[in-house]
């Protein structure tokens, strides 16, 4: 369950259904954009289609096809920097084939062991002249979450 607190009504409020696909805050990002990031290995089938140069660095280009249908993206492209083997860039297609986003990954830097982007710019095609950066000036992993805030009243303090 996913849900958003909102400060300028005083309210919780579920996210869900319909909601899911609407750019989160008014922004090209929607819920299920990241909501689904941790779960391609289950969702897709890959094929590698070859090489290409990503900026300085070689990337594979990879076609991710959804095997079931409820997933965001039927058909995803993904280029794989082969170095830190992050992708740094998405294209989002419908069934229709029709491009609907596109997902730019840059300034990778190690956090431990990890590579992670520490700027991510998205595209919304449906749109014209929009996008929506979201840059990351820390990451820290193994710090714990105390379980209080996975409820709805830590969202309404």
């Amino acid at each position: 369950e996913l849900w958003m607190y909102m400060p300028a009504i005083e309210k919780v409020q579920k996210i869900s259904g319909h909601m899911l696909r609407q750019g989160m805050m008014g922004s090209d990002v929607s819920y299920e954009d990241l909501l689904e990031f941790t779960e391609w290995q289950s969702m897709y089938s890959a094929a590698l289609e070859g090489e290409e140069a990503c900026g300085e660095a070689t990337c594979w280009k990879l076609k991710l096809t959804a095997k079931s249908e409820d997933v965001a993206y039927p058909v995803r492209d993904v280029w794989v920097d082969q170095a830190t083997r992050i992708p740094v860039r998405q294209e989002l297609f419908a069934v229709s084939g029709m491009l609907l986003k596109t997902w730019v990954m840059e300034g990778p830097q190690a956090f431990g062991e990890r590579w992670y982007p520490t700027r991510m710019i998205l595209e919304d095609k449906l749109q014209e002249g929009t996008s929506t950066t979201l840059e990351f000036t820390e990451i820290r992993f193994g710090d714990g979450v105390d379980e209080n805030v996975f409820h709805q009243r830590w969202l309404e303090r």
